[in-house]
């Protein structure tokens, strides 16, 4: 009996430390879990920081290109304003020029 109590000593001594290998192994493998976690974490806040700073340059592009295209823009309407102005201002003229050469040829013919 003694023997059979000694091997079931034995057993359990046996199965205490498979079980406490089992937590060691367990506690080694969340440790590295951890650390994979909080690198992970770190990777996703740098991307974040790159995107943030994407998405802000990214506006600044558009918001210049907007302002250039405004701009431009307003320089082309300011050229036909012109434009028009001087085209008002020659059909203006016109009859004028018209009426100068009626006259003109009234007086050559009557030279």
């Amino acid at each position: 009996m003694e023997d059979n109590l000694l091997s079931l000593s034995d057993l359990l001594d046996n199965r205490k430390q498979r079980i406490l290998n089992t937590i060691r192994n367990s506690e080694e493998l969340r440790e590295g879990a951890i650390e994979q976690l909080e690198k992970a974490r770190a990777r996703l806040r740098k991307i974040e920081i790159e995107a943030d700073e994407f998405r802000v340059n990214g506006y600044s592009e558009i918001e210049r290109e907007k302002l250039n295209l405004i701009d431009s823009t307003y320089k082309t309407l300011e050229q036909l304003e012109n434009y028009k102005n001087e085209t008002i201002i020659l059909n203006n003229k016109r009859p004028v020029i018209k009426s100068d050469n009626g006259f003109s040829n009234k007086l050559y013919k009557e030279l």
